[in-house]
């Protein structure tokens, strides 16, 4: 070529057009190099991601747990709740859903504690104490009660516990 572009030759006696469109071999290594660091970053995120999914979940099977255990003593009602202040913990690997059933081993690494405090005691004379006085007329007693679930991840720091819990008001 003679240092002309896109301009036909003639060769063998037939026109041909010669073009120095293309990409060089810097071009194409760039281009490389920014995909694989774009990809690299997606790689990143998609780990944070996937360990976002298995936080949500734990926290979602605590919640549930929780839950659970309050509807039990809601059916139990508010004269068979547990003593105030004797905390009643099921331990890691114990938790039954049906207590003729083993514990599932999904549960292996979740606790539940459940806790009463001392009645609260609200008088015809709109006082509210938790000592009880017999010459007082009682309109309401409450006992304030929480499940707590709590449960080991791996991560950030292997045996964290994190925790979710759940209060209500028992009323008599």
């Amino acid at each position: 070529m003679n240092g002309r572009k896109n301009i036909p030759e003639i060769q063998y006696d037939m026109p041909v057009i010669r073009s120095n469109a293309g990409f060089s071999l810097v071009e194409t290594v760039v281009a490389l190099l920014v995909l694989t660091v774009g990809l690299l970053g997606m790689a990143g995120l998609s780990i944070e991601v996937m360990k976002g999914n298995k936080s949500s979940n734990q926290i979602s099977t605590a919640t549930a747990l929780a839950q659970d255990k309050m509807e039990k003593l809601r059916e139990l009602g508010y004269e068979n709740l547990p003593a105030p202040n004797s905390p009643v913990t099921e331990d890691y690997g114990s938790i039954r859903i049906n207590e003729d059933e083993d514990p599932p081993p999904e549960f292996d690494n979740y606790k539940r504690v459940v806790s009463v405090n001392n009645p609260t005691y609200l008088y015809s004379d709109d006082t509210v104490s938790e000592t009880f006085y017999p010459t007082k007329n009682i309109v309401t007693i409450t006992k304030n009660m929480t499940v707590e679930v709590y449960w080991v991840s791996n991560k950030p720091n292997p045996g964290d516990e994190s925790k979710v819990e759940i209060k209500t008001l028992f009323s008599r």
